[in-house]
């Protein structure tokens, strides 16, 4: 079956819909928070499904949709939408045992190693799991797909190729980006062999697995667990192998040095205004420039504070 890009970008932009933040909505009692998340999630896989019989979308990519979408809900929820799918839907029997399948043998063993406290240096981090990052990063691929549909279906006449490119080139980006977390997130979650070590590392640095190794990108996750098949009575999973770590993720501790450096300028900035301030109510000692006027050359040109007028303040 063939993929409708145009219908794909649409029902994507659709099918993804963001789940509610649950601790911002202090005013919602809990149960009905679970009640909007359940409902969500459950018109969300019925999307699919729909999109699929429509011929939205092929069978693949409906079953690997799918897979996210359940590994982001309760298992009670997904035995729900399970039997609904036996009772309710006229799908074949091949399909609905894959669907099946995608769940039990592989969804429901899934388990993420979790660290909730590894960003809360950082304000802005919205604190997620790997299934809820691949929602969030593929509803950004199907916002993007449908913006390229919008480019060239806008009813102004205008020369829209290169905001066409840009954003092409950003759905080309993020689209690979999405795959390599999927592929790896499923790795991790399904505790799958990672090698200890990438070949030809030199032996005096460490293994990514030691104490001193750091967090892996999706792309080397991917790596290691190619080259586990031919060591497995040595290789180990992620969650093991970065039990031993004891820093920040990369991006986190680059971020938290970013957040120091931006206190630390600003601590500065607000010091210099307020010992500039003092300076200019003062006369300079070198040019003689009143309280409240700048300081000038010998040449009477406007120019920088004179080191004395400001030393003499601060």
């Amino acid at each position: 079956m063939l993929i409708n890009q145009k219908k794909l970008a649409n029902f994507q932009g659709s099918a993804f819909v963001g789940r509610p933040n649950l601790a911002a909505a202090g005013g919602y009692d809990s149960l009905v928070n679970q009640t909007l998340v359940t409902d969500r999630a459950r018109n969300r896989m019925q999307n699919l499904i729909g999109g699929y019989l429509q011929g939205v979308t092929s069978r693949e990519v409906m079953l690997s949709i799918l897979k996210w979408e359940m590994a982001l809900m309760d298992g009670n929820v997904v035995d729900d939408f399970l039997r609904d799918l036996r009772t309710n839907w006229i799908l074949d029997p091949d399909v609905l045992d894959a669907v099946s399948r995608t769940y039990t043998e592989n969804v429901q063993h899934w388990v993420f190693p979790e660290e909730p406290q590894s960003s809360t240096q950082l304000p802005d981090a919205i604190e997620c799991t790997i299934p809820e990052l691949v929602e969030s990063a593929g509803m950004a691929v199907g916002i993007l797909r449908q913006v390229l549909n919008m480019l060239v279906g806008v009813n102004t006449r205008l020369n829209l190729r290169r905001a066409y490119e840009s954003v092409e080139q950003a759905l080309h980006l993020v689209s690979e980006e999405v795959a390599l977390l999927e592929q790896a997130g499923e790795l991790v979650g399904s505790g799958a062999l990672l090698a200890p070590a990438f070949p030809g590392r030199k032996v005096q640095e460490a293994s990514w697995c030691s104490t001193k190794g750091a967090p892996l990108t999706p792309k080397q996750i991917i790596w290691l667990a190619s080259l586990a098949e031919g060591q497995r009575e040595l290789s180990l999973t992620y969650a093991d192998g970065i039990s031993h770590h004891s820093t920040l993720p990369q991006l986190v501790a680059e971020q938290v040095l970013v957040g120091d450096r931006q206190r630390i300028w600003a601590e500065e900035e607000r010091v210099f205004g307020e010992e500039y301030g003092i300076a200019l109510a003062r006369t300079c000692p070198r040019c003689n420039s009143g309280p409240g006027e700048n300081c000038r050359s010998y040449k009477g040109m406007e120019t920088s504070i004179h080191k004395r007028r400001y030393t003499t303040a601060s």
